[in-house]
C-alpha cells in the first residue's frame, strides 16, 4: 500500500472536514511545488534533476522503508511524510520573479542580464505581487490549521 492510498483510505474512515481541507491544500501545494521544482534545472543547469519524478521516486524510497508499517501510522504522520517527499528540494530554486530581479542588479557578466527593463517602479511591483502571494497562502494555510487552542493558555 502505497502512503497516498493509505492516506485516502484513513479520510473514508474520517468524519471531520478538516481532515478533507488539510489534505486538499496538501495537494494543492504539491501542485505548485512540481512546477516550482521545474525550475532548479533551468537555475542550476549542472545538477541533477529534482522534478516530480524525482519527488515520487523519494516517495517511494520511503514506502519501501516503512513497508507494512505505513497501516501503523497516522493520517498526520503520513501528511507529514507525503509534503517532505515534495518539499525537500523546494528551496533550492528561487521563485522566478526572485530569479529575474536578481539577474537584472546582480550577478557576473556570466549570469547578468540587463536586457530586462527593470526601473524602481518594476522592483516595487515585484516585491508588491510577492508580498500578496505570501499574505494570500498564510491566510489559506491559517485556515487550515489542525490546532487546538489552549482555553487556559492566559489563565
Amino acid at each position: 500500500m502505497t502512503i497516498q492510498e493509505r492516506i485516502v483510505e484513513l479520510l473514508e474512515k474520517k468524519t471531520d472536514d478538516k481532515a478533507q481541507s488539510l489534505w486538499r491544500v496538501c495537494k494543492e501545494i504539491v501542485d505548485n511545488i512540481i512546477q516550482h521544482n521545474k525550475l532548479i534545472i533551468s537555475q542550476m543547469s549542472n545538477y541533477d534533476i529534482h522534478d516530480q519524478e524525482h519527488s515520487e521516486k523519494v516517495l517511494e524510497i520511503i514506502e519501501n522503508v516503512i513497508g507494512k508499517k505505513i497501516e501503523e501510522l497516522s493520517f498526520y504522520e503520513l501528511i507529514l511524510i507525503y509534503m517532505s517527499a515534495y518539499l525537500h528540494d523546494s528551496a533550492m530554486a528561487m521563485p522566478k520573479w526572485e530569479y529575474d530581479l536578481l539577474k537584472a542588479v546582480e550577478g557576473t557578466e556570466d549570469y547578468y542580464d540587463n536586457t530586462l527593463e527593470f526601473g524602481f517602479v518594476m522592483i516595487i511591483s515585484l516585491y508588491i505581487n510577492f508580498q500578496k502571494r505570501y499574505l494570500l497562502y498564510r491566510k489559506i494555510s491559517k485556515s487550515y490549521l489542525i490546532i487546538k487552542q489552549q482555553k487556559t493558555m492566559y489563565a
